[in-house]
């Protein structure tokens, strides 16, 4: 909230100093106060085909790490005798449920 109280009272400012002054000043601020804008725009539109990107890759992203790491999307525990059994397999593959 301060940053925005601050920037309003930098606008009313600039407003009060802006209509004493030439009209080009005042078109040169309106120029880069557009820009301003336009970058806010292009920033947020950028985000929201990451976010929405990220979201959609995200099963297929999940689905590899399974299959890397055998979870199998499920957590287990196991006690010790069951693990002392477990014996990988050389060239072994996790099969799909």
């Amino acid at each position: 909230m301060r940053g925005l109280a601050q920037s309003s009272r930098m606008r009313l400012a600039s407003s009060r100093q802006f209509s004493s002054t030439s009209s080009s000043s005042r078109k040169a601020y309106e120029q880069a106060a557009d820009q301003s804008n336009s970058n806010v725009a292009y920033y947020g539109a950028t985000l929201a085909v990451v976010v929405f990107g990220v979201s959609y890759a995200s099963v297929p992203l999940y689905k590899v790490f399974c299959q890397v790491t055998g979870f199998g999307g499920t957590t287990r525990r196991v006690d010790e005798t069951t693990a002392t059994t477990i014996k990988p397999v050389d060239g072994g593959k996790v099969r799909p449920a």
